[in-house]
C-alpha cells in the first residue's frame, strides 16, 4: 500500500514539473544556453583572493588606541594607554614586514613580474602601511613624553610587555622530573 502512494506522488510530481516547464515556455535549450552565456559572464570578471591579511582590524582597533593624553591620569592608566599604543605599533610594524616580504617574493621568485598595476597598489599599500606607522610611532613618543612631564617613572614610560603564557606548578614540576630523567 506504501509503495502504491509513493508511486502515486512520484507520477504526481513529475506531472506537475512538466507542466510547470511547459508554462514557462522556456525549453532546456533555452534554459542551458542561458546558464551558459551566464557563466561567461561571470568568469570574465578577474577574481580577486581575499586573505586574512587583506581583512581590515575590527572598528575600535582601526585607528589604533585612543591616544587623547589627560595629565591627571593614574600611573595605571599611563601605563595600559601606553601598552596599547606599543601593541599597535608592533601590529603595524608587522603588517609593514609582510608587504616588504611578499613584495621581495615576488621579486625574486623566479616567475614572472606581477602586473604593473598590481605592483603599483602593493607598492601604495606598502607606503601607507609605512605612513600610519610612522604616525603611530610619533604618537607613541607624545604619550611617553607626556607622562615622563607628568612626573610618572620610567616603569610606567616604557613599560614592558608582561609574559602571555605562565607556566602552571605542575608544568615546571613535569619539565624539573623531565630534567631529572634525561640525565
Amino acid at each position: 500500500m506504501l509503495r502504491i502512494i509513493e508511486s502515486i506522488l512520484r507520477i504526481a510530481f513529475l506531472v506537475t514539473l512538466s507542466v510547470v516547464g511547459i508554462a514557462s515556455g522556456q525549453s532546456l535549450a533555452d534554459a542551458a544556453r542561458a546558464n551558459r552565456q551566464q557563466k561567461e559572464v561571470n568568469t570574465n570578471k578577474a577574481k580577486k583572493v581575499v586573505e586574512t591579511d587583506d581583512l581590515t582590524p575590527a572598528p575600535e582597533a582601526k585607528g589604533g588606541p585612543q591616544t587623547s593624553i589627560n595629565p591627571n591620569q593614574t600611573p595605571d592608566q599611563w601605563k595600559n594607554q601606553i601598552l596599547a599604543q606599543k601593541a599597535w605599533v608592533r601590529y603595524l610594524q608587522g603588517q609593514v614586514d609582510r608587504l616588504k616580504a611578499q613584495d621581495a617574493k615576488e621579486h625574486d621568485g623566479g616567475g614572472p613580474p606581477p602586473p604593473k598595476q598590481v605592483e603599483d597598489e602593493q607598492t601604495q599599500q606598502l607606503q601607507k602601511a609605512q605612513n600610519q606607522l610612522a604616525i603611530e610611532k610619533k604618537k607613541l613618543d607624545n604619550l611617553q613624553a607626556a607622562a615622563s612631564q607628568a612626573g610618572m617613572p620610567s616603569s610606567v614610560v616604557n613599560p614592558s610587555q608582561p609574559p602571555r603564557f605562565m607556566k602552571s606548578k605542575a608544568g615546571v614540576l613535569r619539565d624539573m622530573r623531565m630534567k631529572e630523567f634525561s640525565h
